[in-house]
């Protein structure tokens, strides 16, 4: 397992090279992104450019598939359901979603029913225990739309910039816990890799010094329970085993 630490711009600059660079590593045929919703990560254009066959974009919300420009193939599903959903896909990958996943069991169970043997799972997502994640739980959501609202003002609760609730299970660095999760689930674990600081805090100038302080601290000594933002590369081995995970 390969595990790297970096700054947060760095995990955000280089996120979609990585996407593309693992894909032309795999060359999979068939792509899903889970949660694309109104926004596909990757555009049509190079969609073709990557010689994929099939991209689909999977979303709970057809309301919101609805606002993805034409051209996508959307399907409407609950990666989170009991009943087993239509796989046979090379790489299934997910950004910003997995922090809005009620049960993360259930979500990488699924995800790697979906896979083929000797495809790749890819995700990207904050990771507790930052500070401003740790409060975006404890913190009503009314008061937390709010506070996104006065930060943020092209934030809305729904639509391409939209804001939904956040439960953050499994949502972690690069933790030994986390490991032996994607290890019982049956998976290969590539890549696990962390991120520090988060840029609210420049909102407050006092509060941005001790944080930037912090961060300076945590790229010299990572603690991988700090993070703020972690990708995750997966792998369904060409032999296939299952176990449950708690």
């Amino acid at each position: 397992m390969v595990t790297y630490y970096g700054h947060l711009d760095d995990a955000y600059r280089e996120y979609p090279e990585k996407l593309s660079a693992l894909i032309r590593s795999l060359r999979p045929k068939r792509v899903v992104e889970i949660g694309g919703g109104a926004n596909p990560s990757i555009p049509l254009a190079t969609v073709a450019e990557l010689g994929i066959s099939e991209y689909s974009v999977l979303d709970i919300s057809e309301a919101e598939l609805s606002k993805a420009p034409a051209g996508y193939r959307k399907v409407v599903a609950d990666i989170c359901a009991d009943q087993p959903i239509a796989g046979g896909y090379d790489f299934v990958f997910s950004r910003f979603l997995a922090e809005h996943i009620p049960n993360a069991q259930t979500f990488h169970r699924n995800i790697y029913r979906m896979v083929n043997p000797g495809g790749i799972a890819f995700h990207f997502f904050p990771t507790m225990f930052s500070s401003v994640y740790v409060l975006n739980v404890l913190i009503p959501e009314r008061v937390g739309q709010a506070i996104l609202a006065r930060l943020d003002s092209e934030r809305r609760q729904e639509g391409h910039a939209g804001k939904f609730r956040a439960y953050y299970r499994w949502c972690r660095g690069p933790v030994m816990r986390q490991v032996e999760r994607f290890h019982r689930l049956g998976y290969e674990i590539e890549e696990y890799s962390g991120f520090f600081v988060y840029y609210y805090w420049d909102k407050f100038p006092l509060l941005g010094k001790l944080h930037r302080i912090k961060t300076r601290l945590l790229m010299k000594h990572p603690i991988p329970a700090l993070t703020s933002l972690a990708w995750l590369i997966l792998r369904k081995p060409l032999s296939q085993g299952y176990a449950n995970a708690n």
